[in-house]
């Protein structure tokens, strides 16, 4: 147990949390690449990020639909020997997660099917997997991307 301490002190401290939420939202508009908002000050909403620690915490859900595209600034989340889901959910939406740390756990990101989706920081797994792609950390567990609401032809 004190490893997975040390290691989630030494992951948070170096991904996501040092960084001011400005920076972050200009991150992750950098890796959208073509994207509809103002590079130099965006405008942006906010969703409190999460803890889950053996089971025990809240899962983050965004369920608000704009009818324009919206710029989502998700704070921090961190789970630890937990099975964890966010879902990300206005169609509208470009979420940008500032930072996401996953030890010994499962999470599954749910996503609106026209929803856009990156993080702010680098990408680092060890002994797991991560289909996201997209940046946080995994360590010993495993993250995976699922899209829902996608219409079936």
């Amino acid at each position: 147990m004190k490893i997975i301490i040390l290691l989630l002190t030494l992951f948070t401290n170096s991904y996501g949390y040092a960084e001011s939420d400005l920076d972050a939202v200009k991150n992750c508009l950098q890796k959208f690449e073509k994207h509809p908002f103002d590079s130099k000050s965006p405008e942006f909403r906010t969703v409190k990020g999460g803890v889950k620690i053996l089971g025990f915490g809240s899962n983050i859900v965004d369920r608000k639909k704009s009818d324009s595209v919206e710029l989502i600034l998700v704070k921090p989340a961190v789970s630890v020997i937990a099975k964890t889901t966010y879902k990300f959910l206005n169609p509208n939406g470009w979420y940008c997660m500032k930072a996401k740390v996953n030890v010994i756990s499962n999470t599954t990101i749910e996503l609106d099917c026209a929803t856009r989706f990156t993080t702010s920081d680098g990408s680092v797994t060890v002994l797991g997997q991560d289909e996201t792609s997209k940046g946080g950390v995994t360590i010993i567990g495993k993250t995976q991307i699922k899209r829902v609401n996608c219409k079936k032809n």
